[in-house]
């Protein structure tokens, strides 16, 4: 819980998070002239590097899958054309 703040915030809504609804950043002082959008920029880009990274699904690892099995018999199929 935050009490008694006075600081600048930027509160970051749509964060695409499967946990949490939105980000509130403490800006540090010497940053509190900064434009709004390089610092919107800089509150998303920090927020990438914290954040998970998203796994596939299962469909996105079963197409990956069927496509390394497709490559695979293709080479084995031109092998065989050209050496049997």
């Amino acid at each position: 819980m935050i009490k008694g703040v006075n600081k600048r915030v930027i509160e970051l809504n749509g964060i695409n998070s499967d946990f949490f609804d939105k980000a509130l950043l403490y800006i540090k002082p010497e940053h509190a002239i900064t434009p709004e959008d390089q610092l919107d920029l800089n509150a998303r880009a920090f927020l990438r590097t914290i954040a998970p990274k998203k796994k596939h699904s299962n469909l996105a690892q079963i197409l990956i899958t069927l496509n390394i099995i497709a490559l695979i018999a293709i080479a084995v199929a031109i092998f065989a054309i050209a050496y049997l």
